[in-house]
């Protein structure tokens, strides 16, 4: 999500690649080569592209970012072979980075920085002026994603539309949380104004590339929390948009809600889960309250509903399954990608050493996919 807005702020010239497709004529060709580690399963790939790219290209200065990469980044320039790892938020660093090697000049300014020898005094943090300011949707630099934004079932069917950055709950497992975000970012959440995101939704709308939109945010549950006010979603649900619609609700939405959005989209998909605030709590949502939104969808082609439960949970698998029997557009979805422990924040060295040699060792991702035994403890 990141990556795009950040690609974007670019006046160079610029090429998106996936790192299965890139060839050593690229890495040749290039001068600069930029990787997210946001998720830390992708720890080995992006270890061996890493090593490949200064290996066919020595010269190649390579920089990575992420939640990731954050969290590890003293441990990732001292093992692989990366120049600079961007800490926190990226919109302050990236580009006087990038602008500063392509042009020989100093980097001792940029902010948030780490490299093999030492970190930059200077830290920057998102502001919500340069959340606005962010271009989520340009993609023709990266001609594949471009492509397969445009196929909805190819696996990448949407683009994403930042409502927030970071949460304002405290799920432990999750990224987003209050606490990982302000360890990592030194900030509380982010919210982008109204405005800018119902421009995105019209640029999107009217373009012929894109067919599919995710909402990053549930922004129901920002008024819910009173971080945004009705004229919030006003401003958002105030026309009907020519595209698709994915959202995941963090709480569960009342009926005359998915209504009122439903009827903004050519199509909505949106998914809940059985247990209150995302699955944090082992409280069950209310039945009689998924049910009558399970046949309130069931009624409509244009909703589509997907029941998240755990993937270990026999019984909520059960039920998902009893619903999408009984109701025409409603599907079992388990929810294992939400609860996959991730590696936290911390300010040990010996504790920080110990996640990364855990999460780095780690050969079958898949075995861990909702095993909340699997956690590390530290």
């Amino acid at each position: 999500m990141g990556v795009i807005g950040l690609m974007n702020s670019l006046t160079c010239s610029k090429r998106g690649i996936y790192g299965d497709q890139i060839t050593d004529e690229d890495l040749c060709g290039a001068r600069i080569v930029a990787m997210d580690l946001h998720w830390m399963f992708h720890l080995r790939s992006v270890e061996d592209l890493a090593a490949r790219c200064k290996t066919v290209n020595p010269s190649l200065t390579v920089i990575i970012g992420g939640y990731t990469a954050a969290i590890f980044a003293d441990i990732l320039v001292e093992k692989f072979a990366v120049d600079f790892v961007i800490l926190g938020d990226a919109e302050g660093s990236f580009r006087p980075l990038v602008e500063r090697i392509l042009a020989g000049k100093s980097w001792d300014t940029v902010p948030n920085l780490v490299t093999k020898t030492g970190k930059t005094n200077q830290s920057y943090s998102l502001t919500a002026q340069d959340f606005n300011a962010i271009d989520n949707l340009s993609i023709d630099w990266f001609p594949q994603y471009k492509k397969l934004v445009g196929e909805r079932n190819a696996g990448i069917p949407f683009v994403f539309i930042p409502v927030a950055r970071g949460c304002h709950h405290n799920c432990e497992w999750c990224y987003g949380s209050r606490q990982h975000q302000y360890s990592l970012c030194k900030r509380n959440m982010v919210l982008r104004d109204a405005g800018y995101v119902k421009n995105d939704l019209v640029r999107c709308s009217e373009s012929a590339d894109i067919r599919e939109v995710s909402i990053i945010a549930d922004f129901f549950e920002l008024e819910r929390l009173k971080i945004a006010d009705q004229r919030y979603i006003d401003t958002i649900l105030s026309m009907r948009y020519d595209i698709d619609l994915y959202i995941e609700c963090y709480n569960l939405p009342s009926v005359s809600q998915l209504e009122r959005l439903s009827g903004c989209f050519a199509r909505t998909t949106a998914a809940i889960s059985f247990f209150r605030d995302h699955g944090q709590s082992r409280e069950w949502n209310d039945h009689d309250s998924i049910e009558s939104i399970a046949r309130w969808a069931g009624m409509r082609d244009s909703v589509r509903l997907l029941i998240y439960g755990d993937v270990n949970n026999f019984l909520i698998r059960e039920h998902a399954r009893k619903l999408s029997a009984k109701y025409s557009n409603v599907f079992p979805a388990d929810d294992a990608s939400w609860r996959i422990v991730v590696p936290y924040p911390t300010a040990d060295e010996n504790t920080n050493r110990n996640q990364f040699k855990y999460f780095y060792g780690i050969r079958n991702w898949e075995k861990l996919w909702g095993r909340e035994e699997a956690a590390f403890s530290g």
